[in-house]
C-alpha cells in the first residue's frame, strides 16, 4: 500500500480505501468537496472523526453526507441550486458515475453570467470564479503529479 496524500475529508473514497491510484475522477470528487466548502463555508464532514470518515469510504455510502447538509439553503446565495447539483455530479461514490473535468467546465460555463442587479452580479461572480479557479488548479496539479494531459477549455472571464 502506498502512502495516502491529501486530507481525509477531501479525498475520494477509492483513494481512502487504497484500492486505486488517484486519477482525474478522484480530483473531481475533491473538487466537489471544495464546491461544498465555497458555498456553505463548512469543512466537509466537519465534526466527523477519522475512523468514521474511513468507515464511510469502506461502506461506499450512496449519498455523500455533504449533500444532506441543510446549509444549501436556496435563499442564502445565488447559484446555490446549481452548486448543489454540481456537488451531486462530483461526489458520486462510484468514480465511473462522476462528472468528467470537461463536463464540470461545461456545466460551469452554462451558468448565467449576469443577474438582474449589480449586487447579484457581484455575488454570482464571488461564487463562480473561485470554483472555476479551483478546478483549473486541480487540473494543472493533476497533470504535474500524474503526467496526464487534459484538453480543458480556459475558465470563462467575467466583465461587469
Amino acid at each position: 500500500m502506498q502512502p495516502l496524500g491529501g486530507t481525509l475529508r477531501w479525498s475520494a473514497p477509492e483513494v481512502l480505501r487504497g484500492r486505486a491510484t488517484p486519477d482525474t475522477s478522484a480530483d473531481i470528487f475533491s473538487f466537489g468537496r471544495l464546491v461544498y466548502f465555497v458555498v456553505t463555508g463548512k469543512v466537509p464532514l466537519e465534526g466527523v472523526c477519522k475512523e468514521d470518515v474511513m468507515k464511510l469510504a469502506r461502506e461506499c455510502s450512496v449519498l455523500d453526507p455533504c449533500l444532506v447538509d441543510t446549509s444549501f439553503s436556496l435563499e442564502a446565495q445565488p447559484f446555490q441550486e446549481e452548486c448543489k447539483l454540481l456537488c451531486q455530479k462530483c461526489l458520486a461514490y462510484d468514480p465511473a458515475c462522476r462528472a468528467s473535468s470537461s463536463e464540470v467546465f461545461a456545466e460551469l460555463d452554462a451558468w448565467p453570467r449576469f443577474s438582474k442587479t449589480q449586487d447579484q452580479v457581484l455575488q454570482a461572480k464571488d461564487v463562480k470564479e473561485p470554483i472555476l479557479a479551483a478546478l483549473e488548479q486541480l487540473s494543472q496539479q493533476h497533470t504535474i503529479s500524474h503526467g496526464e494531459q487534459h484538453n480543458l477549455p480556459r475558465a470563462p472571464t467575467f466583465s461587469l
